[in-house]
């Protein structure tokens, strides 16, 4: 048994180094590099020039940056078309998703026709989540020399690895299959970044039928995009980031010349669901309102990222080893003082976690902690909602974290999410039951109203110890209180249920279920149903107020039950949940 053992992992080191010299030939010609400068034809180059001289001397990256906040997704398909049909030099992209749908194929036709005039582009997709049509990205590897794709961590060194060579390397390499790169970097001619949330898939700009996501992003220019630069540069060289020319099932389609053709990727332009798009993508007064004369000229900016790889731990303990990111923003967060508002789409804060806001509270007793999350009717992520559904009563009682969750059709749906009736229609068509869902995605926080913090990272144990992430932080009181007050919007009670313990019959009581939860809470399993908190939504006629306020919470709002906004039928979806909160104790750390 321990032969065939060593002959299947030699099988997996001869296949990974065949792949290593089977490069396929370029079928096109080179055509030259542009010299042109910074998107020459759109009004960002009118902008650039205005502070060229203050941007390229400046002596302090931290200095003379211009940031925006991208809040709605259709905006942010067209600002990132927009951008590709003008650079001049190059493009560069991390993305942690790459859909093989409307909006992840007709934007690898617009980075394949920005290569095809001249400009360098290089792509870094995470492997797990992302297309694996090996004849679609053997056609984009010989399209253009211009046009470069790596993989991060792909399994067995190909895009669809067989399940024999899927659990081998499961086993071997646990650790490198669990540790992906998060990141969702855009980088345009050195000069202009942008990250957030969002990655090249329809749920992220409003055009899906099932699920939108509220996401923000944030766009940068300035001296300080050459620390984001020098980070891609780090993960393209990554020892992990595989080329498309190296992943055995591509170099099998291109020695069978058995390709896509460029009509796959150019139908997608035909859509007419991208009318409306392309329409703003060319107006460049739109494009002037929307993303230039938006922009803060912010004091202070500063770049945070992970190193490619995240830690050496062995592959247990990555579980619990941080990265630069979670150890500088556990720093950063600590000197709250006041108030710290995180949204998040994922709230899973383990005992490790915890311990900044306890530090925080212990100092500053009258603190306010605001969470932004989803609700289990909003959520995309059953398994992940039932982590912090488990953990929830820390949260309040501990902590005091003021936690809302976030509604699947809010009352400002239609502000955000303004494509809502097209696409409920089409889901209505398409034959589905329910009509498109809206719920956070975004990961952002604003602390003591002053410092703003817009990347990847979500508030769970993934992003704190596994996943590589990135972000920028701003220390500009304008940049923080527009974030505020966003975040702040999302929080009302027209848009989110409030979390708050459950009112018993007297203290006694609730002594005595917050014990017994506890108890079943530390369990492998977890069976008790009887929570300490629930979900409230505020009386009409009522005025807000905070779940400390005890005196009025009570009275001004009405307890709507553990999962609002779910139809009467969801008894599939609570068993599911049920099981996740019941036997997910040990999959917590991997969430």
């Amino acid at each position: 048994m321990k032969r065939y053992f060593y002959y299947i992992v030699g099988a997996i080191c001869i296949l990974n180094s065949y792949a290593s010299w089977a490069k396929p030939p370029v079928r096109v010609l080179i055509p030259q590099q542009s010299n042109a400068p910074f998107l020459q034809c759109s009004p960002f180059h009118t902008f650039y020039q205005k502070h060229k001289d203050t941007i390229e001397n400046a002596e302090d990256p931290s200095q003379h940056n211009f940031a925006g906040i991208i809040n709605r997704g259709d905006y942010s398909l067209q600002l990132r078309l927009h951008l590709i049909r003008n650079a001049a030099k190059s493009i560069d992209i991390q993305t942690f998703i790459w859909a093989n749908d409307e909006c992840g194929t007709l934007v690898f036709h617009e980075l394949l026709k920005a290569a095809q005039r001249g400009v360098k582009v290089r792509l870094i997709i995470d492997h797990i989540a992302s297309l694996k049509d090996s004849k679609a990205i053997a056609y984009l590897t010989t399209a253009s020399p211009n046009i470069e794709i790596k993989y991060y961590r792909p399994n067995a060194r190909a895009l669809k690895s067989s399940i024999p060579e899927y659990s081998i390397n499961a086993v071997l390499f646990a650790g490198g299959i669990n540790q992906r790169m998060h990141n969702k970097m855009m980088l345009i001619d050195g000069v202009l970044a942008m990250t957030g949330g969002r990655n090249y898939d329809n749920h992220y700009y409003n055009l899906s039928t099932s699920y939108n996501f509220k996401d923000r992003d944030v766009m940068v220019i300035g001296p300080v995009v050459e620390q984001s630069q020098a980070s891609f540069e780090r993960f393209w060289e990554y020892k992990h980031a595989v080329s498309s020319t190296d992943l055995l099932d591509v170099v099998r389609k291109l020695k069978e010349n058995d390709l896509a053709d460029e009509s796959y990727f150019s139908q997608a332009a035909e859509n007419d669901m991208f009318a409306e798009t392309f329409a703003a993508v060319e107006d460049k007064t739109l494009i002037k309102e929307r993303f230039i004369d938006t922009l803060f000229h912010s004091q202070f900016t500063r770049y945070i990222a992970d190193d490619p790889g995240k830690n050496n731990w062995p592959w247990l303990l990555k579980m619990y080893g941080g990265g630069k990111v979670t150890r500088e923003l556990s720093f950063i967060i600590k000197q709250t003082e006041e108030e710290l508002i995180i949204q998040t789409p994922y709230l899973i804060v383990n005992r490790w976690a915890r311990r900044p806001f306890k530090k925080i509270r212990k100092d500053h007793p009258g603190v306010t902690f605001i969470m932004s999350t989803n609700s289990f009717a909003a959520t995309d992520n059953r398994m992940a909602y039932s982590a912090n559904y488990r953990l929830r009563s820390q949260y309040i009682k501990k902590l005091k974290f003021q936690i809302y969750e976030y509604m699947p059709h809010p009352g400002s749906l239609l502000e955000d999410f303004p494509q809502y009736p097209i696409m409920k229609e089409k889901a209505e068509s398409d034959g589905l039951s329910e009509p498109p869902l809206f719920c956070v995605h975004a990961k952002s926080f604003v602390m003591d109203g002053k410092i703003a913090f817009i990347g990847t990272p979500n508030l769970d144990p993934r992003s704190f110890n596994l996943n590589t992430e990135e972000g920028f932080l701003f220390d500009d009181e304008a940049i923080a209180q527009a974030l505020r007050a966003n975040i702040l919007r999302d929080t009302a009670p027209e848009n989110s249920w409030v979390i708050a313990r459950r009112r018993q019959i007297s203290s006694e009581v609730e002594n005595l279920n917050r014990q017994i939860e506890w108890i079943s809470r530390t369990l492998p399993i977890d069976l008790w149903p009887m929570r300490y908190s629930t979900c409230y939504q505020l009386k009409e006629g009522e005025t807000p107020t905070s779940p400390r306020d005890r005196e009025n919470f009570y009275q001004r709002y009405e307890d709507v039950g553990l999962y609002p906004g779910m139809d009467a039928d969801y008894s599939s979806d609570e068993f599911i949940f049920s099981i996740y909160k019941t036997f997910g104790k040990f999959l917590t750390p991997a969430m």
